[in-house]
């Protein structure tokens, strides 16, 4: 009874709360971040390959690549795991797995603009036996339109 008259103890309940919900804040926000070795981080990677049936060790252009229409969804899922490591990280373990992250976007992008290529088909091709003509320039302006359409669409995914 003599705590709930007394000031104090309201004051210091209030210092309590303050204290425990800071003290969660930090440990919440320090734990988003992890300090991978290339080994734990190469094999999150690979599990994002494994969950979309696909492996950077067997695709190759035109042969074994992801459907484009999933790889916006590979490479959102590999910048979810780019944030769980730690940025600041010198080591490096971490600066190789951002590295080899970065390397697997790049190859997925590549993969994706392939096939979107492949989607406009031959003509206006400019190594083509006979090189390209005059009569051809409104097909070279078409594909070029829409692959910058199809550029536009990809990277505002996500």
């Amino acid at each position: 009874m003599l705590m709930r008259n007394n000031p104090n103890s309201k004051v210091i309940l209030t210092i309590g709360i303050v204290l425990v919900v800071i003290i969660g804040l930090i440990i919440i926000v320090t734990q988003k971040e992890k300090e991978y070795t290339f080994e734990e981080g190469f094999n999150a990677l690979q599990e994002i390959d494994n969950k979309y049936n696909t492996s950077f060790r067997t695709e190759r252009l035109n042969v074994s690549m992801p459907p484009a229409d999933v790889i916006p969804s590979i490479i959102k899922d590999i910048q979810s795991f780019e944030s769980t490591l730690d940025k600041k990280s010198q080591s490096p373990e971490v600066k190789a797995l951002f590295l080899f992250s970065d390397i697997r976007k790049l190859m997925l992008t590549s993969e994706w603009y392939f096939q979107k290529g492949m989607e406009l088909g031959d003509k206006g091709l400019v190594n083509d036996p006979t090189g390209f003509s005059c009569s051809e320039t409104q097909d070279i302006i078409t594909a070029t339109f829409k692959f910058l359409s199809f550029s536009i669409m990809f990277f505002n995914i996500g």
